[in-house]
């Protein structure tokens, strides 16, 4: 749950901001002021659930501040991205108008959100005796479900686009779509020139939405799926990373991907500026251009993962409630779902955090920002090679722990190492406790493009291949439970110790 003083915060935040249009602006002056008094305005922190799907609805929903995602129940039991709702958009009208749809439908805050909320019965009395009230009322709704919809069409198509070479049935085709996109950044350049230098903001959403079309593109051409020989697929990615090169030594963060200044791509700094989400480069088209490697899928999953450890680490300490909660990260990098946690943590000393790396800059950009928040007493760092740990040619003195989880690490190694770190785990765990692994999933939409554009080539795996690895360690068994991030791409494999927590 939201702290009081990030409650208070957002309150505060909302006081200043004018109220949210669009669903508003379909009433008269004197209904648009009863449905403001008659709201409560509830925040939400990012990728905190405000509705869950199977829960029947009590209000309906209008966004003020932040960013919403409607997600839909897949077969598999995954859910997909449906539509993003922001300032003056409603939620929640489809589950409202139709309760059978909250078993397929959940909303979740993809950043802090402040929400104003109406109560069921609140509404239907007003609509009951109302009739202007009511024409205007469902007008509005019947507006929100067509955006919904045609959103929903569009998602379906750029899927359908990643699935077949459809639109993509030649190199030439592909080729023509990066020169489109070279055309595009051309005419932003002249438009910021006329523009204080800064490129207009219509022309930034559709360069992003025609880069994840462009990336979209060359996953179906040269992804599993391809009929094209690794060495036509090496050729051909060699031939569009050139063209890119010059753009992507533009850019702030996406740059670091490929050229890997501290010896991989994933390093902390790169994860940290992809958490932090503010685009940045040279020139006047540099931060356009690293706003459409931002906006990728792919760093929306890197995004979502550090929401979703925070999560599981959450639950840890309720399990465990007046105790001391033990917990390591192996691989830390910038640890900031640790700091996350901490941040809401009334007594930071229930939280006892051991962090490995091999990068000594990681541990001290952990360790200064550890410093500034005065967790540092709870926190210890280990310099090691977990590639030593793991095969026993270092040691290291750790109590039992409760959780011990890895964000991105194991998608850089092979099979045989990651079955030796799921040992090294088992052997540091207390009995109860898990373990959590990270990995992106098969179906990551950019892996061609991470591959051949950025040279940043990862080991993806999927459910089977986790429970596999399981299987083999001395966990002796499938994972317990397997959980993805919102956008689907990375999974995250938890098992459990035998035996009781002491």
């Amino acid at each position: 749950m939201p702290t009081r003083s990030l409650i208070d915060s957002l309150v505060r935040m909302l006081s200043h901001t004018s109220p949210a249009p669009g669903f508003l602006a379909h009433f008269n002056d004197q209904d648009q002021a009863w449905l403001q008094d008659a709201g409560t305005h509830q925040p939400f922190l990012a990728a905190q659930t405000i509705a869950d799907a199977g829960v029947h609805p009590e209000h309906l929903y209008m966004v003020q501040e932040g960013v919403v995602g409607v997600y839909q129940r897949r077969t598999d039991g995954r859910n997909s991205l449906l539509a993003r709702r922001g300032a003056g958009d409603i939620l929640g009208e489809v589950r409202w108008l139709n309760p059978c749809a909250a078993d397929a439908e959940s909303l979740v805050a993809q950043e802090p959100v402040i929400l104003l909320a109406w109560p069921r019965a609140v509404l239907e009395d007003r609509l009951g005796r109302d009739p202007h009230f009511s024409s205007a009322f469902y007008r509005a709704v019947a507006f929100s479900c067509a955006q919904t919809a045609s959103d929903a069409q569009g998602r379906e198509s750029l899927a359908a686009l990643g699935s077949t070479e459809a639109g993509v049935n030649s190199t030439a085709d592909l080729h023509a779509r990066v020169q489109a996109f070279k055309d595009l950044m051309a005419q932003a350049d002249k438009a910021a020139l006329r523009n204080d230098g800064a490129v207009p903001g219509v022309m930034l959403e559709q360069a992003k939405l025609d880069f994840q079309e462009l990336m979209v593109s060359f996953n179906a051409l040269m992804g599993a799926g391809s009929a094209h020989s690794p060495q036509e697929k090496e050729a051909l990615g060699g031939r569009v990373q050139k063209e890119f090169l010059p753009y992507l030594s533009l850019t702030e963060t996406a740059d670091r991907f490929y050229s890997k200044p501290r010896g991989y791509a994933g390093d902390f700094l790169t994860i940290a500026r992809i958490y932090d989400d503010k685009p940045g480069g040279a020139g006047r088209i540099g931060p356009l251009v690293d706003a459409c490697f931002l906006g990728t899928p792919a760093a929306a999953a890197v995004r979502n993962r550090r929401h979703l450890l925070r999560s599981l680490i959450n639950e840890v300490l309720n399990q465990h409630p007046g105790e001391t909660t033990r917990i390591t990260s192996l691989a830390c990098g910038p640890a900031q779902e640790l700091f996350d946690v901490y941040a809401t943590l009334d007594d930071p000393s229930r939280l006892r955090s051991s962090l490995i790396d091999i990068d000594l800059q990681a541990l001290a950009y952990v360790m200064d920002k550890a410093t500034r928040h005065k967790v540092d007493r709870f926190i210890a760092v280990f310099n090691n090679n977990l590639l030593y740990l793991a095969t026993g040619r270092q040691t290291i003195q750790l109590p039992p722990q409760d959780l011990i989880y890895s964000i991105g690490l194991i998608d850089y190694f092979g099979d045989k190492f990651v079955v030796q770190l799921l040992n090294f785990a088992h052997d540091h765990l207390k009995p109860g406790g898990s373990v959590v692994l990270g990995n992106f999933h098969p179906v990551n939409p950019n892996k061609a493009f991470m591959d051949h554009i950025l040279d940043w080539k990862l080991i993806h795996r999927d459910e089977q291949d986790m429970h596999r690895l399981f299987g083999l360690s001395k966990f002796g068994k499938d994972a317990d439970q397997i959980h993805f991030e919102q956008e689907g791409i990375n999974l995250f494999a938890q098992c459990y110790k035998a035996g009781q927590t002491t």
